[in-house]
């Protein structure tokens, strides 16, 4: 009965008479009013006077199942709310209620999530209040491999959301990751029960940066929270998810029509941050430079390069930086690594020691390490991983980076020396 208060004090133009809630739920004045004090107990500021009846002044940045369900106008999507002040991860338990039989469209939601995916036991703990954290599980009846399209719906339905609520514009580094200014604030992560040529059950779990003050300063440059990009303004989260959760349904019904992106193909490009720019795909297999054009209808990315138009389903993609240079790539999905051929006149004792350093990186951690040189011959670090990776340590990586630049600065120096001298012409001087 709360959340239906909720919904109708939300929606009243002015007060709502005690009579007429009593009426509409059938019950007493008694009942209306001890619902009434409940919500003012939980931080709802709620005017009453005689005569008169109810109004909703203020309401507190809760996530509660009868918050999110009173802002909510979803067909399906959402019906079933289950929220948790803490838990180990949205994704786990919306798993967990799949297999019990609850039904399409059931949404977890916790305020603080405490991960245990990271390996070696590490976990990624965000403190109550700061983020949203939560998993819709639907039950598509699509082909499985089709699939990992919904991962994009997704990320269109946040992007769209949270400029909906915020403000600040969201764009999408293909694939999924949300960025406002340039810095992530949101991570999306699907994973797949399916037999065969059946899918059992979908879990899409969404985690936005909402209300986090600060970041570390090893990801402080690439991550960000929607109050820090908005100067300071705070959000009500319930209402970024109640408006995600419409989204989602509205794309995903457009999604099941066909199968594939083909009518959303437009939207997501508009919000493609780096579409028509030069980007630099670390694939798998390969990594190439060239330029983004947009999606195909199954979610592929465009890469224009010079000799050909690729489709890039897998790898991490970056805005290349005209003057950027790749040192060396370790891939520890092909188990290979590879050394520009433009650095073999450094001495053999360096690339040695490069090489092993960087192959034990990807032993240990997993994913794809690619050494870069900026414009200014400084030598950055980039990593990535495929998609649904669950071995990918991330933490593991920044910490890993982090004892490298602090155990190998005299290695790293001597490259980035040797490049600025070589390729730079830094301290030579002409006669």
């Amino acid at each position: 009965m709360k959340e239906e208060i909720l919904r109708l004090l939300r929606s009243a133009d002015g007060y709502i008479s005690g009579q007429e809630l009593c009426n509409r739920f059938g019950v007493s004045r008694t009942a209306v009013w001890k619902a009434i004090n409940q919500l003012k107990e939980a931080g709802y500021e709620i005017e009453a006077q005689q005569n008169k009846g109810y109004r909703l002044m203020a309401a507190p940045d809760l996530m509660t199942e009868a918050e999110i369900k009173s802002l909510m106008h979803t067909e399906w999507v959402a019906k079933e709310v289950l929220y948790f002040d803490t838990i180990d991860s949205t994704n786990i338990k919306a798993q967990e209620l799949a297999e019990k039989g609850y039904p399409s469209g059931t949404l977890v939601v916790a305020d603080k999530q405490e991960s245990g995916k990271g390996r070696r036991g590490r976990s990624w703990v965000s403190p109550s209040g700061t983020g949203i954290f939560m998993t819709l599980m639907i039950k598509p009846d699509i082909n499985p491999n089709n699939a990992s399209m919904l991962t994009l719906v997704a990320a269109l339905a946040v992007a769209k959301a949270i400029t909906s609520v915020t403000g600040e514009e969201a764009l999408i580094k293909w694939p999924n990751d949300i960025v406002v200014n340039g810095k992530k604030v949101c991570g999306i992560l699907t994973e797949m029960n399916a037999q065969f040529d059946y899918i059992n059950h979908i879990v899409v779990g969404i985690g936005i940066n909402v209300h986090n003050e600060s970041f570390p300063e090893e990801i402080s440059q690439m991550a960000s929270s929607l109050m820090i990009e908005a100067g300071g303004k705070r959000f009500h989260r319930a209402q970024i998810i109640a408006e995600t959760m419409s989204y989602f349904e509205q794309y995903y019904d457009t999604f099941l029509k066909t199968q594939d992106l083909s009518a959303l193909v437009r939207e997501y490009d508009e919000l493609l941050v780096n579409r028509n720019k030069s980007v630099r795909v670390l694939d798998p297999k390969e990594p190439f430079d060239g330029k983004a054009m947009g999606i195909t209808p199954k979610g592929e990315l465009i890469v224009d390069t010079w000799e050909s138009r690729k489709l890039v389903s897998s790898g991490e993609v970056y805005t290349d930086m005209s003057k950027e240079v790749v040192l060396c790539v370790s891939n520890a999905y092909q188990k290979k690594y590879y050394l520009n051929e433009n650095f073999n006149g450094l001495p053999q004792t360096i690339r040695d020691e490069l090489k092993i350093m960087c192959v034990l990186y990807t032993e240990d951690v997993g994913g794809i390490l690619e050494l870069v040189f900026d414009e200014d011959g400084n030598l950055d670090f980039r990593t990535s991983c495929k998609e649904n990776d669950f071995f990918y340590d991330e933490i593991g990586s920044v910490l890993k980076i982090k004892q490298y630049r602090n155990e190998r600065r005299e290695l790293l120096e001597s490259i980035e020396t040797y490049y600025r001298i070589v390729f730079l012409g830094e301290g030579l001087e002409e006669e």
